[in-house]
């Protein structure tokens, strides 16, 4: 229902610090279709900043991770979607991570067509 499948993932070199934002729309079903409001999992390492705390089906939401806040390692957390009224998975969950390494190497492949 929310966001992208199996979460958010990004990778950072610590030397390269960034602002990473990801925006999704937050679609319900329903009629009408629910409101929800959204918090930080507290047991996370990782706290973006977020758009909004609520909308109604078909908002965005966006989060936002300043990286240089975070010195080399893993970061995580959970978004927390509640609706009104409540739809199975109360509260959904939408997971978040970031990775900080001391280097990332892009890797280039060729694109391969066939005639």
């Amino acid at each position: 229902i929310f966001g992208r499948p199996g979460g958010y993932i990004d990778v950072v070199d610590v030397d390269e610090p960034q602002l990473i934002s990801e925006t999704f729309t937050v679609d319900l079903p329903g009629d009408p279709p629910p409101s929800w409001s959204v918090t930080l999992d507290p047991a996370g390492t990782l706290n973006p900043t977020l758009s909004t705390t609520g909308g109604q089906s078909g908002d965005l939401l966006t989060f936002t991770i300043d990286t240089s806040l975070y010195p080399l390692g893993i970061y995580n957390t959970n978004l927390l979607i509640t609706t009104d009224p409540p739809i199975a998975p109360d509260p959904f969950m939408v997971p978040v991570r970031l990775y900080v390494f001391a280097e990332v190497y892009p890797t280039y492949l060729p694109l391969i067509t066939h005639p």
